[in-house]
């Protein structure tokens, strides 16, 4: 796992555990697996489940399009939803 995936899981890691939650790491695991870059799973203080997945955004090809896409575009042209 890269340095920066490894910093970025560990500020989600410190910022749940800052407000009472239990964080737990599949890579730490000796029976779960994923093919994430890592799996969180997230035990908050009023006992609800979560998971999160982190993964390393990576190009791929618009099958509408044909055309390559890469992360940056992804990220340059991403809109929020006006509610």
């Amino acid at each position: 796992m890269k340095k920066d995936v490894s910093q970025l899981i560990t500020i989600i890691e410190k910022a749940l555990k800052k407000e009472g939650a239990e964080v737990k790491k599949y890579s730490e695991s000796e029976n779960y697996f994923t093919t994430a870059d890592e799996c969180l799973l997230v035990k908050l203080s009023d006992s609800e489940y979560f998971s999160i997945m982190i993964n390393k955004e990576e190009p791929y090809v618009n099958p509408n399009t044909s055309e390559k896409v890469l992360p940056s575009e992804t990220f340059t042209n991403f809109k929020e939803r006006k509610i």
